[in-house]
Parts: C-alpha cells; structure tokens; sequence
C-alpha cells in the first residue's frame, strides 16, 4: 500500500525496512525511488538520526529516481529499479 502511494503521488519513499527491497526485486512492486537509511550505524536520539539523515540526503545530491539506494553513516549503495 505504502508503495503504491508513493507511485501514485510520485514521490521516493524513505525509510529504514529492507523488506521494500523484496517487494520490489522479488515480488515485481513499483516504486519511484527508494531510500533505506541503515538506522544502527548512526548514534542519538531519533531528533539526532533524523536531522544527520537528513543532512546525509542533501549532501549526497543524487538523483534517487529509479534507485534503491542504502545509506548508512559512511557508505552509500545504490541499485536501479526495474522500469515501470
């Protein structure tokens, strides 16, 4: 449901569930872009992990259209989607 919204809103989806990844290479789901943020390896409160992924997202500047892509503290992995 979560990923059918971002479609039909065309929007990426954030989030820190590796199942997106499933659903979308193993099940055939849809999806404009897909960020999964490796919540262990960033320290804080949530206020603290929410502002530093936020940080990370704008430094990063790349197109995450058409890309599953996982970030972590230090390490950027991204995958492209199967078209639509």
């Amino acid at each position: 449901m979560v990923l059918a919204w971002s479609v039909d809103e065309n929007r990426i989806l954030l989030t820190q569930d590796f199942d997106f990844g499933e659903l979308i290479f193993g099940r055939g789901y849809h999806a404009i872009g897909v960020v999964i943020i490796q919540i262990a390896d960033f320290s804080g409160s949530w206020e603290e992990i929410a502002a530093a992924t936020m940080k990370r997202l704008a430094d990063l500047q790349q197109g995450f259209a058409g890309h599953l892509t996982v970030f972590g503290r230090d390490r950027v992995k991204s995958r492209s989607l199967p078209a639509l």
